[in-house]
């Protein structure tokens, strides 16, 4: 696209030129791979004038040969030149938006493409400044600029996909569908087949969605993603076997991918190979030590290991992280409870009932914790508010039946081992305590 809008400069450079060698660096300068034009072009500057009307020209040109060589520092002082000279130079906004965009500032470059469409409003410019606008997280723009640039290049198929992309991260996923069968009528190209099996999978259409992923990884073997989103559609259609072997290949294409471990993690850990499951947390965090669901489910791990120190930490550092989670404070105040730190157990399910006093299982925990402690009466109380808050928690029936039948009040305790028998028809133990109750219920 760059060589194609600044072509025509080489005339204009030949015409001023002084002698043959200058006219061979000012055609190097135009056609050049960057190796040969940015040596080229400087030896262009060197020959023009100063004051030439046309300077901007070739430090632009040599602006995007620096960029080619990722040289970005002396890309920026030549487009930043180039517009001085020019302050309608679109070619030199484009480039100055290009450096931003390295520098993922994305403010900055939605600013100068929105200067490179006031002087062309071309569909690489609205394309670039919808890009700008999509990694901000404004939807509604990145949407309009697409809409822009397909309304100046239809065919484009990039462009369809990058709209698509905007359309499914705003939910919209009926346009975002039509977006990329557009793009992928035009080419058949793995990411378009990847993102479309993404908006499959969100509209839970999970076996057109593994078929877009095979599609993906046919065409790209060696790209990790749909290997991971494979293994996600496979987990929604319960066939964690093949989840385990995609998420596998996966970190085996991309040993830095921390998602596909946690993944992986999750699905080891649902099996009970907790050690596993830690050692590919284990992996997730070494990538990236603040992953919130790696630190959680390590902590699931390791407190199922008896690593009570080390599932403590866990949670400790997600609450550093993420303080307003009430849910760790319980998970903690269990570990706590485990390891017979009563008090610190209490201080935490006291602080999650402060933070959500309508989650009924902080008031079940709290009640097992008195009711270890020999203080039936509050464990009484917490039970019988976990069960107003929520009336099916089979658990809190089983254990205030279990009081109620400790207290002789066999009624009460009928009463809801009954319910919980019915909400879990399965449990033995419930009902071994609910036939103890009928028992001690009977006249002699």
């Amino acid at each position: 696209m760059r060589v194609a809008l600044i072509a025509g400069l080489a005339v204009a450079f030949c015409a001023s030129a002084t002698s043959a060698q200058t006219r061979e660096d000012a055609e190097v300068c135009i056609n050049g791979e960057a190796a040969t034009a940015v040596p080229a072009c400087t030896r262009v500057l060197d020959a023009m004038p100063t004051n030439h009307a046309r300077r901007h020209e070739p430090l632009e040109r040599r602006g995007w040969g620096y960029f080619d060589q990722h040289q970005f520092d002396r890309a920026r002082a030549d487009f930043e030149a180039a517009q001085a000279l020019a302050p309608n130079s679109y070619e030199a906004a484009i480039g100055l938006g290009a450096i931003h965009f390295e520098a993922r500032d994305y403010r900055n470059a939605a600013e100068t493409y929105t200067r490179a469409i006031s002087v062309s409003a071309t569909a690489f410019a609205y394309n670039n400044r919808g890009n700008a606008y999509l990694l901000l997280n404004d939807y509604p723009r990145a949407i309009a600029d697409f809409s822009e640039s397909i309304a100046r290049d239809a065919n484009d198929p990039n462009t369809y996909n990058n709209r698509g992309w905007a359309y499914y991260l705003s939910g919209d996923n009926a346009r975002a569908l039509r977006d990329y069968n557009r793009a992928l009528s035009m080419r058949p190209h793995s990411i378009d087949f990847n993102n479309r099996g993404l908006v499959h999978a969100a509209l839970r259409n999970h076996a057109d969605a593994i078929n877009d992923f095979d599609e993906s990884i046919r065409l790209n073997p060696n790209s990790a993603e749909p290997f991971y989103n494979r293994g996600l559609a496979h987990e929604a259609l319960n066939n964690p076997d093949r989840a385990l072997a995609d998420y596998t290949r996966a970190v085996q294409i991309s040993p830095r991918y921390a998602a596909a471990f946690e993944a992986r993690a999750q699905i080891r850990q649902d099996r009970g190979d907790h050690q596993g499951a830690i050692a590919d947390f284990d992996a997730a965090l070494a990538i990236d030590p603040n992953r919130i669901d790696s630190l959680i489910n390590r902590g699931v791990a390791r407190r199922a290991t008896r690593n009570y120190e080390g599932a403590i930490a866990d949670y400790t550092r997600v609450l550093e992280l993420r303080p307003e989670l009430a849910y760790v404070l319980s998970n903690r105040g269990n570990v706590y409870r485990d390891m017979n730190q009563f008090d610190l157990a209490r201080a935490d399910f006291d602080a999650a009932i402060r933070m959500a006093p309508t989650d009924a299982r902080f008031f079940y925990n709290r009640g097992a914790l008195s009711y270890e402690r020999n203080d039936t009466d509050a464990a009484l109380a917490d039970y019988s508010e976990a069960i107003r808050l929520s009336p099916g928690y089979v658990q809190a029936l089983y254990a205030r039946g279990d009081i109620y039948l400790e207290r002789g009040e066999t009624a009460a305790a009928i009463r809801d081992l009954e319910q919980a028998a019915r909400l879990a028809p399965g449990r033995q133990d419930i009902l071994d305590l609910l036939n103890q109750a009928r028992s001690r219920a009977r006249p002699l």
